[in-house]
């Protein structure tokens, strides 16, 4: 099949990381993907990973109404679409152009602004697409029924990382919650974390951060993981979360927040640790989750070579069995069929 996958991207974050993967896994089981960015903001590191892979990218740089034109002539297999803007362009594109268009649903926190009218509007549209995909099920509650969960994905690693760092991985939002690591950080001078990710409030979080954290900026995390031993999650919201499924490909357990599917992927001490559930605002909530961080990270700490390198070995094993491309790329290619034959389901 002939698959357009539709992004408007800045940087490189979580659909990115996604949209890189599947696009890798379709190329490599005889598929031709194509990536199409709305916008051409420039130098990109997924463009840079994409021509590495010898993968087609495409912009379109054209108004809303010229660009869904666009899409309506170029008439693909099946178009696959990723986040807000995407997704109403693509889902309206097919429509029109009457071809197949699978939308995913990457992103469940509350928004405000122009971002919250884009949310909207992508879940009153969401119903034009053949098929519907969530990276979680607090996500899909949001769509209609014939909404799949599907799992984000990774290739597990051949060797598992040697590194000790502890670090943080994600967009500096108020939804990632890096501000509770930072607040860890300032109870424990003595070790250093280590900050990979860019976003609104990276500035602000370097102003209020303690000389033991290191910020990195937004990094192609490949060179780092095997610097890592330890992934901080402490989000407020979460769907499944990419950073995860990456640290634990390379046997790196998290500790992090029963957010969106995480408790699915996460078994306490088995292959990484769980923080207390709590969305409250409350300033005793917070400092429970944050004295919480603390423990888990004495504990991380106190553990042996051997019981180090089984929940290591746990944490990889989870990626291989449930959240591999072997495992995960049948159900995208089932969505796939059922929108270039426009299969409605109910």
């Amino acid at each position: 099949m002939h698959i357009d996958l539709l992004l408007d991207s800045r940087g490189f974050g979580g659909i990115e990381a996604h949209v890189f993967e599947l696009s890798k896994a379709l190329l490599n089981c005889g598929h031709t993907p194509v990536v199409i960015f709305i916008d051409d903001y420039g130098e990109h590191p997924l463009k840079d990973k994409l021509h590495q892979e010898a993968i087609t990218v495409l912009h379109i740089n054209l108004p809303w109404l010229k660009a869904i034109n666009w899409l309506r002539k170029r008439r693909p297999d099946v178009l696959h679409t990723h986040g807000y803007k995407a997704g109403i362009i693509g889902r309206l594109a097919g429509r029109l152009g009457h071809f197949g268009v699978c939308s995913s649903y990457h992103s469940g926190e509350s928004t405000r602004g122009r971002l919250a009218i884009y949310a909207w509007l992508d879940r009153l549209t969401a119903p034009l697409a053949h098929e519907i995909i969530a990276v979680s099920h607090k996500i899909a509650r949001n769509l209609p029924q014939k909404t799949h969960v599907l799992n984000n994905f990774v290739e597990p690693k051949a060797t598992l990382s040697r590194g000790t760092k502890i670090a943080f991985v994600g967009r500096l939002s108020h939804e990632k919650a890096a501000d509770r690591l930072l607040k860890a950080a300032q109870a424990l001078p003595s070790t250093q974390f280590d900050i990979y990710g860019d976003g609104p409030l990276f500035k602000h979080y370097k102003m209020q951060a303690s000389a033991n954290v290191v910020f990195h900026g937004a990094q192609p995390m490949e060179q780092h993981w095997p610097n890592i031993g330890l992934l901080l999650m402490p989000s407020r919201y979460e769907g499944l979360p990419l950073a995860a499924l990456e640290a634990m490909s390379h046997g790196i357990p998290a500790i992090a927040t029963p957010a969106g599917d995480i408790p699915a992927l996460i078994q306490h001490n088995h292959n990484g640790w769980l923080l207390k559930a709590s969305t409250s605002k409350d300033n005793n909530a917070e400092q429970e989750i944050i004295a919480d961080i603390i423990k888990m990270l004495m504990h991380w700490k106190s553990l042996n070579a051997a019981q180090h390198r089984k929940i290591q070995q746990s944490a990889h094993r989870t990626i291989a069995k449930r959240y591999s491309t072997h495992s995960t790329l049948p159900k995208f290619l089932d969505c796939y069929m059922n929108t270039a034959t426009g299969i409605y389901r109910v």
